[in-house]
């Protein structure tokens, strides 16, 4: 079966042999065939195929068809901007989107431009403009005991510079150490000295006594 609609005329044969992307046959004579009834009209059908044939080697002008109200042609079941669908097809076949495009300054209709009620699809009054490549993301491979410890959060620096011999290390609920390991570490607090003092003997008035300081209390 033939690729092509019954009826294609000689010169939308001729564009098809100039087609660059990988869109399917019978979709891209559809839109040649949109493209070629259109320039029939303003008499810009051979100003199409010139700059097609030569591939922008020589100047041409600005090749307009009407601009829709948003803006998009729609080809058959597909629609979009009518810069980009010809830029793809007959220049840059891998073309995505029409941020890719920037309108050269001769080009008097550009897209950007919106200027009047048409809009310039001469595919070589667009270049193809690099996409920004985003710069790499580093990962550090350091392992944890590598890293400075002026680079680390607020961890006990006693502990990294006196750690446990176990792996056993358990931290209390208020975020330190635990006293065990406090203790093994001869870290422990000074425990503050008892309120009160209890005599050996009830040597305070001969009975049992409670010594608070200075005196003596009789029971």
């Amino acid at each position: 079966m033939s690729t092509l609609l019954p009826f294609t005329p000689p010169i939308v044969k001729r564009l098809l042999g100039y087609v660059k992307s990988d869109d399917e046959k019978v979709w891209a004579e559809k839109a040649i065939k949109s493209l070629v009834k259109k320039l029939k009209k303003n008499n810009l059908l051979g100003e199409l195929e010139k700059a097609i044939t030569n591939a922008g080697s020589k100047p041409t002008k600005c090749i307009v068809i009407p601009r829709s109200l948003d803006g998009r042609l729609q080809i058959s079941h597909r629609k979009g901007l009518p810069h980009v669908i010809y830029c793809r097809l007959f220049r840059y076949g891998d073309l995505q989107s029409h941020h890719e495009l920037k309108a050269i300054e001769a080009c008097e209709y550009a897209f950007h431009l919106k200027k009047g009620e048409e809009v310039c699809v001469n595919p070589y009054h667009y270049d193809k403009v690099p996409t920004p490549v985003l710069p790499p993301i580093l990962v550090s491979h350091m392992q944890p005991n590598s890293i400075p410890l002026d680079l680390l959060p607020d961890i006990d620096s006693a502990f990294l510079h006196n750690p446990p011999s176990d792996t056993s290390t358990r931290w209390s609920p208020t975020g330190g150490l635990a006293e065990d390991h406090l203790a093994g570490m001869n870290m422990m607090p000074e425990t503050p000295p008892p309120r009160y003092s209890y005599s050996d003997t009830d040597s305070c008035y001969g009975g049992s006594s409670v010594v608070s300081p200075g005196k003596c209390v009789q029971w």
